[in-house]
């Protein structure tokens, strides 16, 4: 038969691209921040009799043991966080986008609000994405990883038992709620009114931030980069080594092992993770370096100084992959003119400029728009259209619809909100005196932020804080 099917044996050469031990060894400590670094190297150090690493952390003198081995490590948010991730089972790649999520949240918990569009325009699938934050956003503390604060207090009633439905209509129905006006709360709601009561209760208990920026624990870990500035405005970099750990072989049982062939495991992991640490260092000082001729305004005089980078751009000037630069940069901390710095601070995206000229950064612009705003008369705030003119004549070419994207990346509300918000002290005053009474959480409310109906004073306090 011409036409039928024979069995038969055929040789292909498939290719693919493994990583040594030692650069991965090297990529998976780049990722680690100063705290988790020191961590990871007691472990090794523990278990590996090759390795003698010296600790900058002071030991209690005449043998004592420190105050801090007495007490039990606190556990940081992240690391909180992770740990829910990883236990959730998971497809490997939503698992990676939502580790990468979490690497996102501001120290409020929130995540900047087009935090899909970028991740769908770095060419991760919709999909992925949208599972990788359902993921993080089923994490506690209850609304975490929010992108408004409406969509932060829906998330915590959907933890107290409500559908999804029934929390976007309650959070709708909030300033109601707040008045105690019960019926016309039950009527928006679509409930009756002893629904209505017990949905204000819940209201009472909701938080305005997931992660309240008072109780957060202060970070204590030493900068991972420090940038000082020398005559003449020369900026040198440097990735300190007294700060972190020493790691080193012990010669005397190296010399042994290999003499004698004895435990060659242990002694080809920690020439690996001596190597690593090497690795480290180097692409840390390399990144270091970029950041200084990129960024020497931003140093010198201030962050309005900013000029676009992004990661991309930097990992293919050093010849290094972009995943490499964004394990680099993540949880690290550059210390400058007495300022810490998250490294991811120093990077951002172009906005539009005028006659097809670069723009400024977007981080730069968000700070203009934030500035435009808390300048404004409060009876005759500035809409979108009149900030993007104002923003053109300065020189940045920005959409209405950008300007609004980045007001709403910052929590602040539209110019119809925040005039409701200047002609409304009365309703401010009831609504802070029933979240008083009401208990402390809907009083927090009460004062940052009713629904997006109260926010302009905090989220350009926020924006200052940040600045």
């Amino acid at each position: 038969m011409s036409g039928s099917a024979r069995p038969g044996l055929e040789l292909r050469v498939r290719g693919s691209t493994t990583l040594a031990p030692g650069l991965r060894e090297g990529l998976r400590l780049l990722r680690l921040g100063a705290a988790d670094l020191a961590d990871e190297l007691r472990k090794e150090v523990s278990v590996n009799p090759f390795l003698r690493c010296v600790f900058p952390e002071v030991a209690a003198s005449h043998g004592e043991m420190p105050v801090s081995d007495l007490r039990a490590p606190e556990v940081s948010v992240l690391e909180a966080l992770q740990v829910q991730i990883a236990r959730m089972g998971l497809d490997a790649s939503v698992r990676r986008i939502a580790v990468a999520l979490l690497g996102e949240l501001g120290p409020d918990g929130y995540l900047a609000a087009d935090i899909d569009e970028r991740y769908a325009a770095a060419g991760i699938p919709p999909a992925q994405v949208q599972a990788a934050l359902d993921a993080v956003q089923r994490c506690d503390p209850p609304g975490i990883g929010a992108r408004s604060l409406p969509e932060c207090l829906a998330l915590q009633l959907r933890d107290m038992g409500l559908d999804p439905v029934a929390a976007a209509a309650t959070v709708a129905a909030l300033p109601m709620l707040a008045r105690s006006a019960l019926a016309e709360a039950a009527s928006a709601m679509g409930t009756d009114r002893a629904t209505a009561a017990e949905r204000a209760d819940m209201v009472r208990r909701l938080k305005p931030r997931p992660i309240d920026a008072d109780d957060a624990p202060v970070e204590s870990a030493p900068p991972d980069i420090l940038i000082t500035t020398r005559p003449g405005r020369a900026l040198v970099a440097e990735v300190p080594r007294d700060r972190l750990p020493q790691l080193s072989l012990d010669p005397a049982l190296a010399r042994r092992a290999r003499a004698e062939g004895f435990a060659p495991e242990h002694l080809a992991r920690a020439e690996a993770l001596i190597a690593a640490m090497n690795f480290r260092r180097t692409t840390l000082s390399r990144i270091a370096e970029a950041l200084i001729e990129h960024q020497h305004r931003f140093f010198t005089d201030g962050p309005d100084h900013l000029r676009p980078l992004t990661r991309q751009a930097l990992a293919a000037e050093l010849d290094l992959h972009p995943s490499t630069v964004g394990r680099a940069i993540q949880d690290k901390t550059l210390a400058a003119n007495g300022v810490i710095w998250p490294l991811a601070a120093l990077f951002s995206t172009p906005a539009p400029g005028t006659e097809g000229q670069s723009g400024p950064a977007a981080t730069v612009v968000r700070r203009r728009i934030a500035r435009l705003i808390a300048d404004e008369a409060a009876t005759k705030p500035l809409s979108d259209t009149a900030i993007a003119q104002r923003l053109a004549d300065e020189g940045v070419d920005i959409a209405r619809r950008t300007v609004a994207k980045y007001r709403d990346a910052m929590r602040i509300p539209g110019s119809s909100e925040r005039r409701a918000i200047a002609s409304g002290a009365r309703f401010q005053r009831n609504w802070t005196q029933r979240m008083t009474n009401g208990g402390k959480g809907l009083s927090d409310i009460g004062k940052a932020e009713a629904t997006s109906q109260k926010g302009k004073a905090h989220a350009v306090s926020d924006q200052r804080q940040t600045d």
